[in-house]
């Protein structure tokens, strides 16, 4: 009676310490890898420092940025990416548009912004338009396998029509600040 009404407290006090040291003890013995790194990439910084909800693509498509090329646009303006259909994503940085791998990030293709004609959708894809090689002169990069091609045209699939819209105004309002440069 009496004596169980001050023990049962004291045994429940005395358990409560040994399984949380217990817990402690565990946690740092724990050689698991259940956690094998980030669970998403690093929130983006908008160049106005306002702090703004997670966006997963722009995130990634800014970790990207970081690491395509062994890092050489990252001193270029974030400004889109997207997974396209198949195995590719693009990139659109305020200096160019890069076409990549998206398991590798091996560049498959790339152009200057100053390169670019026009951007239009297309079905539910972006049709980029190069300007004339004789015209600008312009040095067109090469594609996979180093081969260089001086093709007009680059037909992005996007998938849907939405995200095509979306990556046409990003690159046009890149290539507009490129002419006004």
């Amino acid at each position: 009676g009496l004596l169980g009404g001050v023990m049962k407290p004291t045994a429940g006090m005395l358990d409560l310490a040994a399984k949380t040291s217990d817990g402690f003890v565990n946690a740092a013995n724990d050689t698991s890898s259940e956690f094998a790194g980030r669970v998403r990439p690093p929130r983006t910084t908008p160049l106005d420092g306002t702090l703004r909800v997670f966006d997963a693509r722009a995130a990634t498509g800014f970790d990207v940025l970081r690491r395509v090329n062994a890092g050489a646009y990252r001193r270029e303006l974030f400004v889109a990416y997207s997974q396209l259909q198949g195995m590719e994503a693009v990139l659109v940085t305020d200096k160019r548009l890069v076409v990549m791998e998206v398991c590798t990030l091996e560049v498959r293709f790339k152009v200057k912004m100053s390169d670019i004609s026009s951007a239009r959708t297309q079905g539910s894809g972006v049709m980029v338009t190069m300007k004339s090689a004789s015209s600008q002169g312009i040095k067109f990069y090469t594609e996979a396998l180093g081969v260089s091609s001086p093709k007009p045209d680059r037909h992005l699939s996007c998938g849907d029509l939405d995200t095509a819209e979306w990556l046409v105004s990003s690159i046009m309002a890149c290539c507009q600040a490129a002419a006004a440069e």
